[in-house]
């Protein structure tokens, strides 16, 4: 069964957007400890996105600023150009929301995947460098 495409892009488009949030309360008077999850996977004919964030504090992603940032795209381009595209804003935004990062807690992360090879083609821990194909991290 070929999956309904709810925004179109030049080879293809997005056929889903899954989003899940979770909050787990800290401290009562300052919310120290805290711990927001945002996790969302957006699926493409030819690729998956797939988004982890857990901050202190706050949700750094709301699902209002990733749907605002979907339908402002432009729709003439391909879909691995608008994987990074949408990326890149979330890197963007992320490091607006959350320069700093706790670094006992696992990182954040923006993974491409495209579908048939379920392979990760690109990934981002977001607050340090892109890691394309080939390349290791730092």
């Amino acid at each position: 069964m070929k999956a309904t495409i709810i925004m179109p892009l030049l080879d293809g488009g997005i056929t889903s957007i899954d989003y899940e949030t979770d909050s787990i309360s800290g401290c009562p008077t300052c919310d120290y400890g805290s711990s927001y999850v945002d996790d969302f996977q957006i699926g493409l004919t030819k690729y998956t996105i797939t988004v982890h964030i857990n901050a202190m504090y706050d949700h750094l992603i709301s699902e209002n600023w990733l749907m605002r940032t979907l339908l402002g795209f432009d729709h003439d381009m391909a879909e691995l150009a608008f994987c990074r595209m949408l990326k890149e804003l979330i890197s963007q935004h992320y490091m607006t929301k959350a320069p700093t990062r706790d670094t006992d807690t696992a990182p954040d992360y923006i993974r491409i995947v495209p579908v048939e090879s379920g392979k990760v083609v690109e990934e981002s821990i977001l607050g340090k460098s892109i890691i394309g194909a080939g390349q290791s991290r730092k």
